[in-house]
This record gives structure tokens, C-alpha cells and sequence, in this order.
């Protein structure tokens, strides 16, 4: 196992328990820490909580507040955290939506795991990571 690093968590948000312990499994097995949410309400209070979040991985649809909506209410706190928002069904007024409220990426499911690990390193170092 990768040992841990002193970089800002990712926050990884879904309501489906198996990706959740799926991501923090495979992200913390490459060096990542990782903080999980069920929610986007449980998401929003860990954001007020720890300002030294340094990226957000969010399914899109969940219940109450969906992913999109989430993204707005963050850029509406003024952070300019990466944002990337998994889905299997992207729909174009969401994809619209999240785009004008700038999302970082969309990752498409099924997930491929490598693929995302790399574009959250990536993340992390270019320093677009606050």
C-alpha cells in the first residue's frame, strides 16, 4: 500500500456505498487522501468544516441535492476547488449547467480508474490545487 502524503483530501461524493468505498480504496491505494460524503449536504458542511479540501469527485445524481446544484452552491462560496463530476447518463441541460458553473471535468461511467487517478495527479500537480 502507498503511503500516505501530505496533500489536501479529495472528497469523494456518492450515494452508492460500493463506489464510494470502491474510489477511497483505489484512490488512498495510490497515495491520495481521501475524505467520502453520501451526499451533496454532507459534502457542504465537510467544505465549511476543512478549507484544505484540494479536489471534489461527485456522482451527479443523487437524492436531495443533485451534483450540478452542488458545484453552483461551492462557486457560490467563492472556491475555485476542482470539481469533477461523474456520470453514466450525461444530459446535455446538465452538462450545460455544469459547465457555466464550472465544473473542472465530466468522467463518464463506467469508471475507468487509471484514467481518473491520472487527471486527479495531474490536478495536484499544477498546482491547481488550492
Amino acid at each position: 500500500m502507498a503511503e500516505k502524503s501530505n496533500e489536501a483530501p479529495i472528497l469523494v461524493v456518492d450515494d452508492d456505498s460500493t463506489i464510494l468505498r470502491l474510489l477511497d480504496k483505489f484512490l488512498t491505494k495510490k497515495g491520495h487522501n481521501i475524505v467520502v460524503a453520501s451526499n451533496a449536504e454532507d459534502a457542504m458542511e465537510i467544505l465549511k468544516q476543512n478549507q484544505n479540501i484540494g479536489a471534489i469527485l461527485s456522482d451527479l445524481k443523487m437524492p436531495g441535492k443533485d451534483g450540478d446544484e452542488m458545484v453552483k452552491d461551492i462557486r457560490g462560496m467563492g472556491s475555485n476547488i476542482p470539481v469533477y463530476i461523474m456520470t453514466g447518463f450525461p444530459e446535455n441541460d446538465k452538462v450545460n449547467k455544469l459547465n457555466s458553473y464550472g465544473v473542472t471535468e465530466i468522467v463518464l461511467k463506467p469508471l475507468d480508474l487509471h484514467s481518473l487517478e491520472k487527471k486527479l495527479y495531474f490536478t495536484k500537480n499544477n498546482d491547481q490545487i488550492s
